[in-house]
């Protein structure tokens, strides 16, 4: 998959990794309203098992074109499989398929569809829109692991990993665009330069100088600016069809297939002698097909078009070939966002690295800016050494810690491979490395930190794309389901974070997160090296609990309290939401909290049925407790203070009630008189066991008393007033 970035171009964001949507147009149907066109069009090549490797990026500035002829500026964000449209303020946009017009959207029935606010010309947030909206994630990735359930891109290479690779950069404009006005220094350096950030001197470092790669440009030129093939369609040809915007559009997935693998044989035909003249070899590896090819389109990505968005994939549907060598494997490069951290992150997916982020947009980020296969930065960062032994096959070396005692590990930036693996006791499938990342260099220089940092390995898997992961960066209150602060996973002592797995803050957990049995303490400063002492065992532990797990509420409109406590050993940080009920229930006070604490919820008049609403609570122990809260107009007494028991008589009566509060304990009582319209007409503070309530100006009627004991206790009883 893609490329991507802290920065606001080019970019992965940490909060909102999104997933990739396969699909043909009849499935995509089911996701998208006949009234609208998805700005997210779907991208799927189908070929039996061969899957496209993507570039996410975000906030990628769009000029569009309104029917009326004006102008709209605004946002992509995504890959080429799943992009959308979106203002600066995140409010999504749609193109109408009936007008052509580029609207605001809203969500109806679970799909999006097209408002009456035209994009760029209403306000959005006046009209209480919600910003953000998307297709839920499960529909998407139904479609994704139906359509693609053997993606053999993912974690495998047909090009060998060591040695010289032999790319070959191809630059294609459309029949419509003028030739490029770029400097050819300026993508020379790019993939070429040994003085200064490039592709070439990338690898070269992180692989510890075991593969280069070489990258010629074409068409050749002796001039100084950029030389293109040019296609014979336009640019429009390539994007979606639209009946009033692009009638010339692609209408289907195997049609937008079909264009892009004849523009790509028509671009390498077109240099097929030049290559061939050069003498170089462009299969290095004898496995009979061309080493990789990069194809530079010129312009920028198109916020619903799917092709015209980076991404690594395979041209399958023609035998083009260079000499005896096919064309196979190959990069798709945007002029407009064209970078380093992209072409290290899609050559990386030639060479067989899959991704370290997901697909879906849930709420952990397993690895975030500390792998070039995650959140890429720019320059790109190294991969995690674990990936290197793995998928670069680059060291096959890693020392093992089995005992007890203090070690000392110098940077990455100054050795590619410098790490320690230590086992679990217990696990036999998962096991930790400890790397020193330090923000120095040419590569490493965009960290957020400098320490040292720890993840979780699985290596019967391959990557992260739906979970669970292959590789989890540790950071401060992070849990299996709680994402934390990826942020600071940089531990030592100049950062103030000297333990790992000695505490609840800094816990070591497996993925189904139990206990990972390994402590480091004593981290020290991050200098030349940095020292650390490990030690095995179980850290202490946290316990959440709650009380009382279940409430019972009258129709009235009210609140009542739930208490978070810790049981266990450590600090426990916790969060807590309404998963369901929330049009009703609302969370007021105890969003989160650290070890004890209130969670104060307060409901809305109910004049229906019954309805429940949960509220869930997760701590970084690795619990999660589910509170069930019910609101109902009952008959009788329903108890949940059982202490405010109460019995009332006589009932009817025309005048007063008695109320008695069984096994009352002297502490005073609220009683609340609450008619059927779910107002409270009457209260009285009840100091005694027995009390004699004068009703006498109620109307005739049926009531509810509702007591409120110790706790928010409450317990009702149903009157009626003749």
């Amino acid at each position: 998959m893609g490329s991507e970035s802290v920065t606001d171009f080019q970019a992965l964001s940490t909060f909102s990794q999104l997933f990739i949507m396969k699909t043909n147009s009849s499935k995509r149907s089911r996701l998208v309203s006949l009234a609208a066109a998805f700005v997210l069009i779907l991208f799927a090549l189908v070929l039996g098992t061969q899957t496209a490797e993507a570039s996410y990026m975000k906030n990628v500035p769009q000029t569009l074109t309104q029917p009326d002829g004006t102008t709209l500026k605004c946002f992509a964000t995504g890959d080429e499989y799943y992009h959308w449209l979106h203002d600066a303020n995140n409010f999504t946009i749609v193109q109408d398929t009936v007008t052509g017009f580029y609207m605001y959207a809203t969500k109806s029935a679970g799909k999006l569809v097209p408002t009456s606010l035209i994009a760029g010309k209403s306000n959005p947030a006046k009209a209480k829109l919600q910003a953000g909206i998307n297709v839920a994630p499960e529909e998407v990735i139904s479609l994704t692991k139906t359509m693609f359930s053997v993606p053999s891109f993912k974690g495998s290479s047909s090009v060998n990993t060591t040695g010289t690779i032999n790319n070959i950069v191809i630059f294609v404009r459309f029949s419509d665009q003028a030739e490029y006005t770029d400097q050819l220094s300026k993508y020379e350096q790019a993939f070429n330069a040994t003085g200064a950030p490039s592709m070439m001197q990338y690898f070269e470092e992180v692989s510890g100088s075991q593969v280069t790669i070489n990258s010629t440009l074409y068409p050749k030129t002796t001039g100084k600016t950029v030389v293109s093939y040019q296609d014979a369609k336009t640019r429009q040809y390539y994007c979606e069809y639209n009946a009033t915007t692009n009638p010339i559009g692609f209408q289907n997935d195997n049609d937008r297939a079909t264009r892009e693998m004849n523009l790509l044989k028509s671009a390498v035909e077109s240099v097929k002698s030049q290559l061939e003249a050069t003498g170089l070899d462009f299969d290095t590896d004898k496995n009979g097909q061309v080493d990789n090819v990069c194809f530079v389109l010129q312009g920028a990505t198109d916020g619903w078009a799917d092709l015209l968005w980076p991404h690594q994939w395979a041209l399958y549907a023609f035998n083009v070939k260079v000499g005896q060598a096919r064309v196979w494997n190959y990069n798709l490069q945007i002029s407009s966002v064209f970078g380093l951290n992209v072409l290290v992150h899609e050559m990386s997916h030639s060479l067989g690295f899959p991704d370290l982020y997901h697909y879906t947009n849930n709420t952990v980020n397993p690895v975030g800016p500390w792998d070039a296969m995650s959140s890429t930065t720019n320059p790109p960062q190294h991969q995690t050494v674990y990936t290197k032994e793995k998928y670069g096959h680059w060291t096959n070396a890693m020392a093992e810690i089995t005992a007890a005692g203090t070690y000392s590990l110098k940077p990455l930036a100054n050795d590619p491979f410098a790490a320690f693996k230590i086992a679990s006791p217990n696990s036999t499938s998962e096991y930790f490395v400890v790397e020193y990342r330090k923000a120095t260099g040419t590569y490493e220089s965009q960290l957020l930190g400098s320490g040292l940092v720890i993840y979780r390995v699985n290596p019967s898997l391959n990557g992260n794309s739906y979970g669970p992961d292959e590789v989890y960066i540790f950071r401060p209150n992070g849990t299996t389901a709680v994402d934390g602060d990826l942020a600071k996973a940089f531990l030592s002592a100049d950062a103030n974070r000297t333990t790992f797995g000695a505490n609840a803050t800094n816990a070591c957990f497996l993925s189904d997160g139990s206990n990972g049995g390994v402590q480091i303490t004593n981290i020290g400063t991050a200098g030349e090296t940095i020292s650390f002492t490990v030690s095995f065992g179980n850290n202490p532990m946290p316990v959440m609990a709650i009380a009382p797990a279940t409430r019972t509420m009258s129709s009235a409109a009210s609140s009542t309290t739930f208490n978070v406590s810790n049981e266990g050993a450590g600090n426990m940080y916790w969060t807590a939401s309404i998963t369901s009920g929330s049009e009703w229930a609302h969370l007021i006070e105890g969003t989160n909290g650290t070890n004890d604490g209130n969670i104060t919820v307060e409901v809305d008049a109910n004049n229906g049925s019954a309805r429940t609403a949960t509220i869930e609570v997760k701590s970084t122990a690795g619990d999660t407790k589910i509170i069930s809260l019910t609101q109902d107009i009952t008959n009788g007494i329903t108890t949940v203070d059982t202490e405010s028991n109460m019995n009332v008589y006589p009932n009817p009566s025309v005048r007063n009630f008695t109320v008695q509060l069984n096994g009352f304990n002297g502490i005073e009582k609220k009683l609340e008189i609450i008619n059927m319209m779910s107002q409270v007409v009457s209260t009285q503070t009840l100091t005694q066991a027995t009390t004699t309530i004068d009703c006498s100006d109620l109307a005739k009627g049926m009531y509810i008393f509702r007591i409120t004991g110790e706790n928010n206790g409450v317990s009702y009883n149903r009157v009626v007033k003749e």
